[in-house]
C-alpha cells in the first residue's frame, strides 16, 4: 500500500497507553505471525492523546511473547480515505493515505457494529522505492519505543555522471583454461558480475543505523510528553556525491598512502600499497534521534592502487576529506586480490578500474561464484574483461559460464560478448516484507557468438542467446532416448524457444519447443507456453498454459490385452489443450479451458499417465463471483471431441449459498441452485474392429437436451447435549429436465430428512513410556459418528441421463469394454456407477457432484475413528504425532432388497496406519460389499522413507468380485553411493495373469548431469523398453534426482565434488 505523501510523521506515544479502535464493520484474519484487523466505515483510533480517523483502517498486530511482559507489542497501521491524525492540540496531519507503526503493552481493544468476512485485505507491502522519500522513511525506522523519524526534505536533483576509463579494453578471451582462474572460493558468495541474486537493488542496501533511544525502562516511569514533529535531513551532499574513506586492510599493516599535485592535469594522484580498504558512502539519512542510515555504499579492497582526484591550487580535495561528485570524480586503478562490494554484488579480480561517482568500472581477469534467483546452486562466471557501464548495466568480453567447480570444467557456455541488464523493481527488504520464494526476476542477459562446450569440445553454436536469469539453462532443457517394441528408437528433446530466437520474451512467460522422433511411428513436434503475469483483459493478473504435441503416425496402436495391432483413426495424431485463470478481483475470476484430441486412442497410446490421471480435456468458459459463503458460477461448455460422451452447457448459471446462520445461529441453511440449457452428446462409434467389438453405450448415455433447472436445499438444527453433538436436518430438491433417457420431460421432487450424531471420547496414559516402541505418554481418542437418512423421490433414477457425469473419459472407456469382457454384453445393476453413487449416499450432499443421483433411500451409517497419539522428538522440542490411526464405518440398509441388492449391511471399509517411527509405516485398508459378486478388497503393506537417501514400499493387494486378483507389488529407490542411485519396481499376480511388469534403472550422479539407464517390461502390452535419460544438474527442476521428496543438490552447492 503506497503512501501518497511523505510529509507525514509516525506518531510517538507511550506504549503504556491502550490502543482503542472502532468502526462500522470489522474483519479478522491471521497472516503469518500477525493478527489482522480490517475496519471500514467511520473508523476511529485512539491511544493516549493520539486520535486518528479514516474511512478504512487495517492493523497488523504482532504481540509480544509471554515471557517478555514488559516488551511492547508492535502494531503496523494503514489508514486510507480522509485520514486525519491529531496528537495534542497543536499537531495535525491530513492526507488520503497513511502508514506507520504503533506500540502498546496491552492488546488492542476494538468495537464494531458488525463482524464480516473479507477476502480483499491486502498483504503487508511497505513502499520501498529508495528514491522516494517515504521509502527512505521506511528504511530508517527506529527500534521499539524510539522516536519516530519525521518526513524527509525533497531530494536534490541528480547530475549526469561523465567519466572515461583509465585502462584500455582487452580483446575477447580464449577457451577456458585452468591457469586463467584468478580467485575462487567454496563459500556461498553474494551474487556478482553477470548474474545477480534476488534481493534489494544494487547499491541500495541500508546499513544498520545507530539508535540513541533511551531504554524502555526510562520511558515506563516517565510521563507522556509532547513530541515535536521535525524532519530528518540528508547529509551535506547530493545524491551524486559520495564521501570516500581510505582505511587499512589489516589491523597489523598500516595504511601506506601518498598524494602528489599535478598542476598540468589539474588533479591529485595518489599511490597506495601494502593493502587497503576504500569505502564510498552514498546518501546518508540523519534521523531525528541523531542516528544515520546510509544507502548506496561501495566497498573496495586491494593490494595496491593508483587514485586520481580532480583538484587544483584553489581547491584542494584532500582538505576536509575525500568527496566524489560528478563534477570532481574520484577514479581508481586497483591491482592484486581485489574484492569489490556493491549492494548484493561481490566481484573478485586481479585488476580493476572504477569511477566512484558515476559507478563506472572495468574488471580484468574476473571470476565470480554467484547464486541465481530460483536456483539452488551456484553459477561460475569468468571474463577477461567485465565492464560496469552504470549501476544496472554490465558488459563482459571473453565470458564463460558454468556450474562446474572443477579447474577445467567439463561443460560451459562461452560467448564473445555478454550484455547484462538488471531492471528489477526494488522489492521490500524491510523485516515486514512477505517472503516469496517464487518471486520473479527481471534480470536479462544477451550473449553473442555463443559456443556450448562439453569435455572441451564445442558441440553447439548459436549466434544470439537471450535469457531471463531466473532459468540458467542453455538452449536445451531436456534430452531423452528410449527404445521399445511399440515406438522403436525414440529421441525426445525440449528447447528454450526464447533463447533459440534470441529474444527477451515477455516477462512472466515461458516458451518451450519439443522436437521428437519415434522410429516406428514418425517425427513429432510440439510446444508449451505458460504465463503468470498481467493479461490483456484490463491488465488483470492471470496464469495459465497452452500445450500442443503432434506427430505423423506411420505405425499401429498397442493398448493392452485384446487391443493390439490396431489401426489408428487418423494419420496425424496428438493433442492441444490450454487452461487459464484470470483474477479480476479477489472475489471475481474468469476460467477458460480448451482441449482438442485427434482421435479416441491418441492420449492412451502416447500420454498414458495423462489419460489415466488428468482431468478431461474440456472446452469451457466460466465466470465466478465469490461473496463470503456464496458463489455465482456463470459458464458454458461445448463438445470438441466427438468420440467422447460430453454435455454441452449453452449456457448455465449455478448459485451456492452454504452454511448460512439463521435465527441467531440456531439454524444452518445451505442451498445450491442451477438453471441452464444442456445437451448430452454421446460418443461416436469406433472404426477399428477390435474397439468396435467391445463398444456399447452405457445405460445412462442418451442424446438428450433441453432446459435443466433444479434447486437442492437443507436446513439443520445443531444441538449440543453435553459431549454429544446432534444435528437433525431436513432437505429437499425440486428439479425439471426437458428430456430424460427416453426424450420425455420429467419433474422430480425429492424430500429427505435425517439426524447426524457425533460423540468424542478420550483417555490419557501419561505414565506410559517405552523407548523400544518410541512411546512417551499415550492419548487414546475415539470419535463415534452416525447418520440416519431417509429420502423419497417422485422419479426413478433409471430415467435420468447424467448431464453431470460421474466418471472421466478414461473410466467410461473401460466400463464399455467391462460390459463385454466380464458380463458378456449385459451390465448387472449392482455394477452400474449410478447404483454405487446412490448407495454411498451422494444425494445427501447439497453440492453433490452429479445432481441427477437421487432416489428412494433409507440407510443408517455408523463409524468409529481411533487415534493413538504420543510425543516424539528431542527433549524440549517434542511434538505430538499419530502413533496409530484406525477408522472404520459401514451402512445398514433396512430395506435391503430395494437399496442394497438384498443385503442389510454394505459399503464396509476401514483404514489403518501404524507409524512405527518417523520413517517406517505399516499400512492397510479395505472395502467390502457382501452381495453376490460384490467387491471385496484388502491391502497390506509397509513403507519406509529417508529423504535424500531413498524410499521403498512392499505390499499385497487382494481383489475378489467381478475381477479376481492377488497382487504383490513394490518399489525401491536407493542412493547406494554419492554417485549412484538404484531404482526398481515390480508387480506379480498370483492368479492367472502372473507377471504384470517390472522396471529397473541405474542413475549416475555426475557433476555435469544425471544420466539414467533403465529397462521396463510391460506384459499387458507385450512390450520391452530401454530408456536413456540425461538431465543437466543446473536445470531449475529435477526429474531424475528426486529421492523420497528431496532433490539431489546442484553441482558445486556444497563445494567441489
Amino acid at each position: 500500500m503506497a503512501c501518497k505523501s511523505a510529509e507525514i510523521d509516525l506518531p510517538t506515544n507511550d506504549p503504556q497507553f491502550t490502543i482503542f479502535v472502532a468502526g462500522h464493520s470489522i474483519a479478522k484474519e491471521q497472516r503469518g505471525s500477525y493478527d489482522v484487523l480490517a475496519l471500514e466505515g467511520n473508523c476511529r483510533l485512539t491511544q493516549g492523546d493520539l486520535v486518528a480517523t479514516a474511512d478504512e483502517m487495517i492493523l497488523w498486530m504482532e504481540r509480544s511473547s509471554t515471557n517478555e511482559p514488559e516488551h511492547p507489542g508492535k502494531i503496523i497501521a494503514s489508514f486510507s480515505g480522509h485520514v486525519d491524525l491529531r496528537q495534542g492540540s497543536q499537531q495535525r496531519v491530513e492526507d488520503d493515505h497513511w502508514m506507520g507503526r504503533l506500540f502498546s503493552l496491552y492488546p488492542v481493544q476494538y468495537q464494531a457494529e458488525q463482524e464480516v468476512r473479507r477476502y480483499d485485505i491486502p498483504d503487508l507491502n511497505w513502499n520501498s522505492d529508495p528514491y522516494s522519500t517515504i521509502g527512505l522513511v521506511q528504511f530508517s525506522q527506529p527500534v521499539d519505543g524510539g522516536v519516530g523519524p519525521p518526513a524527509l526534505l525533497p531530494p536534490l536533483s541528480l547530475s549526469t555522471p561523465t567519466a572515461a576509463p583509465r585502462v584500455p579494453s582487452v580483446g575477447a578471451g580464449q577457451i577456458w583454461e585452468a591457469n586463467n582462474a584468478s580467485t575462487q572460493s567454496n563459500s556461498l558468495f553474494p551474487s556478482s558480475g553477470l548474474v545477480i541474486s534476488d534481493g534489494s537493488a544494487p547499491g541500495y542496501a541500508a546499513s544498520q543505523s545507530t539508535n540513541l533511544t533511551p531504554p524502555l525502562s526510562s520511558l515506563q516511569h516517565s510521563q507522556p510528553q509532547q513530541v515535536v514533529l521535525q524532519a530528518p535531513i540528508l547529509a551535506d551532499q547530493s545524491f551524486g556525491a559520495k564521501t570516500v574513506e581510505f582505511l587499512q586492510r589489516s589491523p597489523s599493516v598500516p595504511l601506506n598512502m601518498s598524494f602528489a599535485n599535478q598542476p598540468d592535469s589539474g588533479e591529485y594522484v595518489g599511490q597506495i600499497s601494502g593493502g587497503f580498504r576504500c569505502v564510498a558512502h552514498g546518501i546518508s539519512l540523519r534521523n531525528a534521534d541523531g542516528s544515520l542510515t546510509e544507502f548506496g555504499t561501495v566497498s573496495l579492497e586491494a593490494d595496491n592502487a593508483v587514485v586520481w582526484v580532480r583538484g587544483d591550487a584553489t581547491h584542494n580535495p584532500l582538505v576536509g576529506g575525500f568527496v566524489s561528485t560528478p563534477e570532481r570524480p574520484i577514479e581508481m586503478y586497483l591491482d592484486g586480490n581485489i574484492v569489490f562490494h556493491q549492494g548484493n554484488r561481490v566481484i573478485y579480480a586481479d585488476r580493476m578500474y572504477y569511477n566512484i561517482s558515476s559507478e563506472y568500472g572495468m574488471v580484468l581477469s574476473a571470476e565470480v561464484l554467484t547464486p541465481v534467483p530460483q536456483y539452488q546452486g551456484l553459477l561460475r562466471l569468468k571474463a577477461d574483461v567485465l565492464q560496469q557501464k552504470d549501476r544496472n548495466h554490465f558488459l563482459a568480453f571473453g565470458a564463460a559460464v558454468t556450474s562446474s567447480r572443477l579447474g577445467v570444467p567439463r561443460y560451459w557456455l562461452q560467448a564473445n560478448e555478454v550484455e547484462f541488464t538488471d531492471n528489477r523493481e526494488d522489492g521490500d527488504i524491510s523485516v515486514f516484507a512477505p517472503v516469496d520464494a517464487h518471486q520473479s526476476t527481471n534480470m536479462q542477459a544477451v550473449a553473442r557468438s555463443n559456443y556450448l562446450y562439453l569435455a572441451g569440445v564445442p558441440i553447439g553454436f548459436w549466434p544470439v542467446f537471450t535469457t531471463n536469469l531466473a532459468e540458467p539453462s542453455f538452449y536445451l532443457s531436456s534430452l531423452k532416448y528410449k527404445n521399445d517394441q511399440i515406438f522403436g528408437n525414440q529421441f525426445y528433446t525440449e528447447w528454450n524457444l526464447y533463447q533459440l530466437l534470441g529474444t527477451k520474451g515477455i516477462d512472466g512467460t515461458s516458451a518451450r519447443l519439443s522436437v521428437d522422433y519415434l522410429s516406428e511411428r514418425g517425427p513429432a513436434i510440439g510446444g508449451n507456453f505458460s504465463y503468470a503475469r498481467p493479461t490483456l483483459l484490463f491488465g488483470a493478473p492471470g496464469q495459465g498454459f497452452t500445450d500442443a504435441w503432434f506427430l505423423k503416425d506411420q505405425g499401429r496402436d498397442f493398448l493392452g490385452f485384446g487391443r493390439v495391432n490396431m489401426t489408428p483413426e487418423k494419420e496425424t495424431r496428438g493433442q492441444v489443450f490450454s487452461r487459464h485463470r484470470i483474477y479480476f478481483s479477489p472475489q471475481t475470476e474468469l476460467l477458460a479451458e480448451s482441449g482438442y484430441i485427434t482421435d479416441r486412442n491418441a492420449l492412451e497410446q502416447f500420454f498414458e499417465q495423462q489419460w489415466d490421471q488428468d482431468k478431461d480435456h474440456a472446452s469451457a468458459l466460466r465466470l465466478r463471483r465469490y461473496n463470503g459463503n456464496r458463489m455465482f458460477d456463470f459458464w458454458g461448455q461445448g463438445r470438441v471431441n466427438e468420440f467422447f460422451t460430453e454435455t454441452e452447457q449453452l449456457p448455465r448459471l449455478d448459485h451456492y449459498w452454504l452454511g448460512q446462520d439463521l435465527l441467531g445461529n440456531r439454524l444452518t441453511w445451505s442451498a445450491a441452485t442451477s438453471v441452464g440449457y444442456a445437451h448430452t452428446k454421446v460418443a461416436s462409434t469406433p472404426t477399428d474392429p477390435k474397439d468396435l467389438a467391445a463398444f456399447a453405450l452405457l445405460p445412462w448415455e442418451s442424446d438428450s437436451e433441453g432446459v435443466v433447472a433444479r434447486t437442492r436445499q437443507e436446513l439443520s438444527l445443531p444441538l449440543s447435549l453435553g459431549a454429544w453433538k446432534v444435528v437433525p436436518f431436513v432437505g429437499g430438491e425440486v428439479g425439471y429436465w426437458h428430456e430424460d433417457v427416453t426424450q420425455s420431460d420429467v419433474t422430480r421432487l425429492v424430500g429427505q430428512a435425517g439426524i447426524r450424531t457425533n460423540l468424542p471420547m478420550w483417555r490419557v496414559y501419561s505414565e506410559l513410556d517405552n523407548r523400544l516402541l518410541d512411546i512417551n505418554g499415550l492419548a487414546h481418542k475415539v470419535n463415534f459418528s452416525s447418520e440416519v437418512f431417509y429420502a423419497d423421490a417422485s422419479s426413478d433414477l433409471g430415467r435420468m441421463p447424467l448431464y453431470d457425469p460421474l466418471d472421466d473419459n478414461a473410466q467410461e472407456h473401460f466400463r464399455r469394454r467391462f460390459i463385454f469382457n466380464t458380463f458378456s454384453g449385459v451390465l448387472p445393476p449392482q455394477f452400474d456407477e449410478r447404483s454405487y453413487a446412490l448407495r454411498t449416499g451422494m444425494q445427501r450432499w447439497v453440492t453433490a457432484g452429479s445432481a441427477e443421483i437421487a432416489d428412494d433411500m433409507l440407510q443408517a451409517r455408523f463409524g468409529i475413528d481411533h487415534r493413538w497419539q504420543t510425543k516424539r522428538g528431542l527433549p524440549g522440542r517434542q511434538r505430538i504425532v499419530d502413533l496409530i490411526s484406525f477408522d472404520t464405518d459401514f451402512i445398514y440398509f433396512p430395506k435391503a432388497s430395494r437399496d442394497n441388492f438384498g443385503e442389510e449391511i454394505g459399503v464396509i471399509n476401514y483404514d489403518f496406519r501404524y507409524h512405527i517411527g518417523d520413517r517406517l509405516t505399516l499400512l492397510s485398508d479395505g472395502y467390502m460389499d457382501v452381495f453376490s459378486q460384490g467387491l471385496k478388497s484388502i491391502s497390506l503393506g509397509a513403507q519406509i522413507s529417508r529423504p535424500g537417501r531413498g524410499n521403498a514400499y512392499l505390499g499385497f493387494l487382494s481383489l475378489e468380485g467381478p475381477i479376481s486378483a492377488n497382487v504383490l507389488n513394490g518399489y525401491a529407490n536407493y542412493r547406494m553411493t554419492e554417485k549412484w542411485i538404484f531404482s526398481s519396481s515390480a508387480a506379480f499376480d498370483f492368479g492367472s495373469t502372473g507377471t504384470i511388469g517390472q522396471s529397473l534403472a541405474l542413475t549416475r550422479i555426475g557433476e555435469t548431469a544425471l544420466v539414467q539407464v533403465g529397462m521396463n517390461v510391460d506384459h499387458g502390452r507385450d512390450n520391452v523398453s530401454i530408456n536413456f535419460n540425461i538431465e543437466p544438474r543446473f536445470l531449475p527442476t529435477a526429474r531424475l534426482g528426486n529421492l523420497a521428496g528431496e532433490l539431489i543438490q546442484p553441482a558445486g552447492l556444497l563445494g567441489l565434488e
